[in-house]
C-alpha cells in the first residue's frame, strides 16, 4: 500500500516437456503467479499433443456428469504423473470405463429402484383420498386390457378435456399438495362419467358439486390408448399420471401411511444397498485416484495455452508477486523438477501487471479505481486517498448520530452478502462522527452537545469549508499528476507546468479573499511562459500553451465550485430532520408522533443516503480523478489453483 502499485516480476523456467505438468502445479500452487508467453507460437506438434487430451477429458466429463455421485473424493498423488500425459489420462479413463462396465447391472437396478421410489412419494399425498373414496379397490387393481385405471394429477387450473368414454372420479386435493389448495371431498361413491371439453355438466359429477368441476387430481377409468393420450397432456401441463399399483387393494386393510411407509423403507433401503455397492466397487477400480490423475490433466490443459513447447522442452514464462526465486525453485524441487526459474527484465513491449497489495479493509474502495481503469504502474493508486475523502464526504452531507448507527448496523448485517460492506461501514461511521459534530440524534438537536455547529446556524460556512476542501484535494490530483511524470521520466518540463497551473489557481482564488494574492496567478502566468519559450521558442506554441493554461485553471475553478453541493446537501439533511421532527412535534398522538419520527428518519436514509452516494462518487470521479487518474495498467490474474485438496500421506 503506497503511493503507486508494485509491478510483477517477470521470470523465465525451461523445462523438460514430461515435467510441464509439475513445473506448472508446483509455480501455481504459490498463489502468485501469472502464467504468458510473447514468443512465437507454438509449433504444430505442441498444439497436436493437446488435442488428444481435450478429448479424453470430454469423455470423462460425461461420465462425470452420469455417474458422478457414485464416485468417492480424487485423491492426489505427489507428482501427477510417471508416464507421459496421454499414456497416463488413457489409462485413468480406462478405469472409469472399467468401472463403468461392471457397474451397468447395478446402474440398472438403482435406475428401478429410484423410478419405484418417484412413483410411491407421488403417491404420498393421494393415498389417504383413495382409500377415502369408498371405492372398491380390488376391482380398480384388476382392471384391464381393455379398460385401464390410473390416477391423474394436474395443477389447480389446468383441465384436461376428457373423452366421451372416460370415467372420472374426483379426488380431494391434499392439504399440503403443492399442486394446489386443499378442497372439501366432493360427495357421492360412484363413477361418473366425463363430458368432452372444458365446460362439463354439474349433473355428470359426484353429487352435482360444482367444486368437482375442476378437481387436482382424479382416478380415470378409459382404454388404454386414451389414457396414454390424457397422460400427455397432463406431463406438459406440468401434472403426472400414475398407474394403478399392484398392492392397490391393500389400502383396504391397513391404513395408507403403513402402507406407503413400508414400501418406501423397503426400497430405500434396496437403493442404499445399490449405492454403497457401486461406490465399494469405484474403491476397488481405483476410481479416486483415476479422477485425481484426471482433475490435473483437466486443469493443465486450461493452464497450457500460456507456455510453448518444442520436441524436447517447455518454455514457462510470467509474472509473480513474488522477486525471489529461490523460493519458486524450492518448491520446483519438493516435486522432482531439478529446472533453475530465473528472473529477467520483461519484454520491453509488454506492460507489468499491477499488484493492487491493499489490506482487506481497503479492497472494497478500489470499486472507484475500478469504474476507470487499473492503476498502471507508473500512476498514483488512488484507493488509499479514496478510502479518506469518500467517508467524510459522505459524513458531512449525512451527519446523524441516529443514521450512522443504522448504516453501520446495515454494513455489519450485509457482511457476508457482499464485500462493500467495509465501504458502508466507513461512511455509516463518518456520519456518526459528524453527528456529534452537529449535536443531531434523529433529527433532534439539542439532545448533545455539539462539537461544532448545526448546519442552520452559519449556512454560508457550511457551504464555504467544502469548497475550501475542494480546492485541497483538486490541488493533491495536480500534485499526484506531478508524481507521474516524474515515474514515467518526463518530470521536467509536465511538473513545471502543474506549478504554473496551481499557482494560478490559488492566485485567483486567494485574489477573492485579497487582492494582493494575485500576484501568484501572475507568478503562474509567467511561469507558463518561460517553461514554453524553453521548450519552442514560438510564438504560436507559446500561445497555444497560455490557452491551455487559461482553459485547465478555469475549469479547476468551475470544478472547486461543484464541491459546495456537499455543503448544500448538508443543509437539506438538516432541513428534511427539522420537517420531520416539525410535523410529528405538532400531533397530539404520541404513537402517530413516533411513526412519522420513524418512517420519517428511514426514508431519509434510504433515499438522501442514495442521492448522496452518488454525489460523493461523482464528485471523486470527475472532479478529483481526471486530475491525474486514468487507468492504463492491466490487473495481475494469478493462475487458478490446481485441484490438490486430498494428497494421501
Amino acid at each position: 500500500m503506497g503511493l503507486h502499485p508494485a509491478p510483477a516480476g517477470w521470470f523465465e523456467l525451461v523445462v523438460p516437456r514430461v515435467d510441464a505438468h509439475d513445473a506448472l502445479e508446483a509455480l501455481a500452487r504459490r498463489g502468485g503467479v501469472q502464467f504468458e508467453w510473447t514468443g512465437a507460437a507454438a509449433d504444430s506438434g505442441a498444439v497436436a499433443e493437446l488435442a488428444p487430451l481435450q478429448e479424453i477429458s470430454r469423455q470423462w466429463h460425461r461420465l462425470a456428469d452420469a455417474h458422478g455421485r457414485f464416485w468417492p473424493p480424487p485423491v492426489f498423488e505427489r507428482r501427477c504423473c510417471t508416464l507421459p500425459l496421454e499414456i497416463a489420462a488413457r489409462a485413468a479413463l480406462r478405469q472409469l470405463e472399467h468401472w463403468q462396465a461392471q457397474a451397468r447391472p447395478l446402474l440398472g437396478q438403482l435406475e428401478r429402484i429410484e423410478t419405484q421410489l418417484t412413483v410411491l412419494r407421488r403417491w404420498q399425498p393421494w393415498l389417504p383420498a383413495v382409500a377415502a373414496s369408498g371405492l372398491p379397490l380390488d376391482r380398480l387393481q384388476q382392471t384391464g386390457p381393455v379398460i385401464t385405471g390410473c390416477c391423474l394429477v394436474l395443477p389447480q387450473a389446468a383441465t384436461p378435456d376428457l373423452p366421451e368414454a372416460a370415467l372420472l372420479r374426483p379426488l380431494a386435493t391434499p392439504p399440503a399438495s403443492p399442486l394446489g389448495r386443499s378442497r372439501d371431498p366432493p360427495h357421492g361413491g360412484t363413477l361418473h362419467g366425463a363430458q368432452n371439453g372444458p365446460s362439463r355438466d354439474p349433473s355428470r359429477t359426484a353429487g352435482g358439486d360444482p367444486a368437482a368441476l375442476d378437481p387436482t387430481g382424479a382416478l380415470l377409468l378409459t382404454t388404454p390408448d386414451q389414457r396414454a393420450a390424457l397422460c400427455q397432456r397432463a406431463v406438459a401441463a406440468g401434472g403426472h399420471c400414475l398407474q394403478l399399483p399392484d398392492w392397490l387393494a391393500e389400502l383396504g386393510a391397513s391404513a395408507p401411511e403403513t402402507v406407503l411407509g413400508r414400501r418406501l423403507d423397503q426400497a430405500e433401503a434396496q437403493a442404499a444397498e445399490q449405492r454403497q455397492a457401486l461406490t465399494d466397487l469405484a474403491e476397488r477400480r481405483g476410481v479416486a485416484r483415476a479422477l485425481g490423475v484426471l482433475e490435473r490433466i483437466d486443469w493443465f490443459l486450461q493452464t497450457a495455452a500460456q507456455i510453448r513447447c518444442d520436441a524436447q522442452v517447455c518454455y514457462i514464462s510470467g509474472w509473480s508477486a513474488e522477486r525471489q526465486a529461490e523460493p519458486m525453485n524450492r518448491a520446483l524441487r519438493e516435486v522432482g523438477i531439478r529446472a533453475e526459474l530465473a528472473f529477467r527484465p520483461p519484454p520491453a513491449d509488454l506492460a507489468s501487471p499491477t499488484l493492487m497489495r491493499h489490506p482487506r479493509w481497503l479492497q472494497p474502495f478500489e470499486i472507484f479505481a475500478d469504474a476507470i481503469g487499473v492503476p498502471g504502474i507508473h500512476e498514483a493508486d488512488p484507493t488509499t486517498w479514496v478510502a479518506l475523502l469518500v467517508p467524510v464526504m459522505f459524513g458531512y452531507m449525512c451527519g446523524d448520530v441516529g443514521h450512522g448507527a443504522l448504516i453501520m448496523l446495515a454494513a455489519l448485517l450485509l457482511r457476508k452478502l457482499t464485500r462493500l460492506w467495509p465501504l458502508l461501514l466507513a461512511c455509516g461511521f463518518a456520519s456518526l462522527v459528524f453527528g456529534f459534530v452537529y449535536g443531531d440524534l434523529f433529527g433532534f438537536h439539542g439532545l448533545m452537545p455539539m462539537l461544532w455547529l448545526h448546519p442552520f446556524d452559519d449556512p454560508l460556512l457550511v457551504l464555504t469549508v467544502p469548497v475550501a476542501a475542494g480546492a485541497l484535494i483538486l490541488t493533491l490530483g495536480v500534485l499526484l499528476h506531478t508524481l507521474q511524470t516524474c515515474w514515467r521520466g518526463t518530470g521536467g518540463s509536465a511538473g513545471v507546468a502543474d506549478a504554473a497551473q496551481l499557482l494560478a489557481y490559488w492566485g485567483l482564488l486567494l485574489a477573492l479573499l485579497d487582492v494582493r494574492w494575485a500576484w501568484l496567478a501572475v507568478a503562474g502566468v509567467l511561469l507558463c511562459t518561460g517553461n514554453r519559450l524553453w521548450r519552442r521558442p514560438d510564438p504560436l506554441v507559446l500561445l497555444a500553451g497560455l490557452g491551455q493554461q487559461f482553459e485547465s485553471t478555469l475549469q479547476m475553478l468551475l470544478n472547486t465550485v461543484s464541491f459546495a453541493r456537499v455543503g448544500a446537501f448538508a443543509l437539506a439533511h438538516a432541513a428534511l430532520q427539522s420537517a420531520i421532527v416539525g410535523v410529528a412535534s405538532g400531533l397530539d398522538s404520541l404513537v402517530a408522533a413516533a411513526l412519522v419520527v420513524i418512517v420519517g428518519n428511514l426514508a431519509v436514509v434510504l433515499l438522501e443516503g442514495l442521492v448522496v452516494a452518488i454525489q460523493t462518487t461523482r464528485l471523486v470521479l470527475f472532479e478529483f480523478f481526471m486530475r491525474f487518474f486514468q487507468g492504463e495498467g492491466r490487473r495481475f490474474r494469478p493462475a487458478a489453483q490446481p485441484p490438490l485438496d486430498k494428497v494421501p500421506g
